[in-house]
């Protein structure tokens, strides 16, 4: 059974300003053999869209759970493949320091003059996916088979 593994990082001082949370999927190798209709070289991309639909629900998650006073941290959230190796593809689920910067002192709370409590939205979102992640990835993989075969069918009708 495939296992989702994931975790929240968060950039500290200066730099891009990213804050982040990953995904990786471990367990591929058994669901590499439901992938037998497709051609070889439809692989890799199947596999990049099944991890970008894992990584969208948790966007979903995340964003059904967010706090909202302006809309600014919900819309923030955001989702994007990052450079990697054909066969094992990233992608981050991340705030937009444009709108989200302040994330973690919502999800954490902070203190100062107007203290703020803790309103955790990323943590359970994250453990709920977590707790679905074959499901989660059972579906993101057929949604992404279903589309490279009819992708595949449409071109050898262009031919």
């Amino acid at each position: 059974m495939a296992r989702v593994r994931s975790g929240v990082s968060a950039g500290i001082g200066g730099g891009a300003g990213k804050s982040a949370a990953s995904i990786e999927v471990i367990g591929l190798d058994e669901l590499l053999s439901s992938l037998n209709s497709l051609a070889v070289e439809d692989i890799p991309k199947t596999i990049a869209a099944t991890i970008y639909g894992v990584a969208s629900d948790l966007r979903k998650r995340v964003r059904s759970r967010v706090p909202v006073k302006s809309g600014d941290l919900k819309k923030s959230v955001r989702v994007k493949r990052r450079k990697s190796t054909p066969m094992k593809p990233v992608v981050d689920l991340w705030f937009d320091p444009k709108g989200g910067w302040y994330w973690r002192l919502v999800e954490h709370g902070h203190g100062g003059p107007v203290a703020s409590p803790a309103h955790p939205f990323v943590a359970p979102s994250v453990e709920e996916a977590r707790a679905m992640a074959p499901t989660i990835l059972r579906v993101a993989m057929q949604k992404a088979i279903d589309k490279r075969i009819r992708a595949n069918a449409k071109r050898a009708a262009k031919q």
